[in-house]
């Protein structure tokens, strides 16, 4: 959990997933609300704009790095 209580507040820099659509292919790919998105198709992210402009890049699917808990992983959207 990234709350401003966290001792990682405001060290890491990525987009945080406020919500999401339950079965949408980012829900059924695994993101949750709270993950931390901290890059895109191998671009590094530190905002809304930015996430959308890698995502653009390949239509087909979506590589993003995320941080949830103490631990990160690769999630796939397709």
């Amino acid at each position: 959990d990234y709350t401003e209580q966290s001792p990682y507040h405001g060290a890491i820099k990525g987009v945080q997933i406020i919500g999401l659509l339950p079965g949408s292919p980012a829900w059924r790919s695994g993101l949750r609300p709270g993950d931390i998105m901290t890059s895109v198709n191998q671009q590094t992210v530190t905002n809304v704009e930015e996430v959308k402009q890698s995502a653009s890049k390949d239509s087909h699917q979506l590589l993003a790095h995320i941080l949830r808990g103490p631990g990160g992983a690769f999630i796939v959207v397709k």
